[in-house]
């Protein structure tokens, strides 16, 4: 557990990387301190998607917002983006499955295509928990049209061990590379000249 002023540092040191910070808030007091800490972005968690008070501190920070859906019934998403939509701040939702891990049986990726056809106006991403040895649903998630992309990634030392869902950095390199093939496999919506 981190006292605030190490989470701050730790953004602090974040940033030095080049890298964006996102942070998931689970009460009011962890928002005011995400804005402390200047972060580029809030996560709402599946679990706190229906917590009215904690949509209403995350929607005052002015903040894009990536809310997770694991678990939650399409009414309450459809409340969560109707909340959303009455911000002034960007937002996407993510299809997760909370389970962790995953089997490939639980993935339901055309979760995705269905948000998209729903919430047509709504940057649609995929939050997962699959075996990080896996490469071929990050493909069909990207073929499924997912816009965002979240992943867990641990770093195993002699006291923690790695979890079985989240990725290492060998792993997470391979990941994102099987994503960018699938990209390019995939090319564009527009109508290309044929080849001769």
């Amino acid at each position: 557990e981190l006292k605030p002023y190490q989470l701050l540092e730790l953004a602090d040191y974040v940033r030095t990387k080049g890298l964006g910070l996102i942070t998931t808030p689970f009460d009011e007091s962890s928002v005011l301190l995400a804005i402390e800490a200047k972060i580029d972005a809030i996560k709402i968690a599946s679990a706190s998607c229906d917590d009215s008070r904690l949509l209403s501190a995350i929607s005052k920070a002015g903040k894009p917002i990536i809310a997770s859906t694991g678990g939650a019934s399409i009414s309450e998403i459809d409340k969560l983006v109707s909340t959303l939509e009455s911000t002034s701040q960007d937002f996407a939702i993510m299809h997760c499955v909370a389970i962790y891990p995953s089997p490939n049986e639980t993935l339901n990726l055309r979760q995705i295509n269905y948000f998209r056809d729903r919430y047509p106006n709504v940057p649609i991403g995929w939050s997962t928990h699959e075996d990080p040895d896996n490469l071929d649903a990050i493909k069909l998630a990207a073929a499924c049209g997912a816009q965002i992309f979240e992943r867990h990634v641990g770093i195993e030392t002699s006291k923690y061990p790695q979890n079985p869902y989240s990725s290492s950095p060998k792993q997470i390199a391979k990941w994102i590379r099987s994503y960018k093939l699938a990209t390019q496999m995939l090319g564009s919506y527009e109508r290309m000249p044929a080849h001769e």
